[in-house]
C-alpha cells in the first residue's frame, strides 16, 4: 500500500471527532441529569431510569428511521446527502430534541 493512499483525511477527520465528542458528552450528562429529574418531578428510582431508556432507545428508532428512508429511497441517505451534509443534519436533529427540552421542562409534568 502506498504511503498516498493510507494519509489521513483531516478534513474529514477532525470534524468527526469533534461532533462525537459533543454526542458523547450529551450521552455522558444524561446520566447526571437524571437525579436531577427525579427529585424535581418527585420521581421513584424506576421512573427515573426511563429517562436513561427513553434517551438510548432513541438511537434505535433513529436508526430504524434512517433504515426505512434508504429502503424508500433505494439508496443509503449519507451517500447521497454527503458526510458533511450528514453530520450537519445529525446536528440540527440533536439541537431540536434538545431545544425540545424547554417546553417539557416548562410543563413540570414527567409524562
Amino acid at each position: 500500500m502506498s504511503s498516498e493512499n493510507s494519509q489521513t483525511k483531516w478534513g474529514q477527520f477532525i470534524p468527526l471527532v469533534t461532533v462525537f465528542f459533543f454526542w458523547g458528552f450529551v450521552a455522558a450528562s444524561n446520566d447526571i441529569l437524571i437525579p436531577v429529574f427525579k427529585k424535581a418531578f418527585d420521581l421513584t428510582q424506576s421512573q427515573s431510569q426511563w429517562v436513561s431508556l427513553a434517551f438510548y432507545i432513541a438511537y434505535t428508532v433513529g436508526a430504524l428511521i434512517y433504515n426505512a428512508i434508504s429502503v424508500l429511497m433505494k439508496q443509503d441517505l449519507v451517500n447521497k446527502l454527503g458526510y458533511k451534509n450528514s453530520l450537519a443534519l445529525g446536528l440540527v436533529i440533536s439541537a431540536v430534541g434538545t431545544l425540545l427540552f424547554y417546553p417539557a421542562a416548562n410543563l413540570g409534568s414527567f409524562p
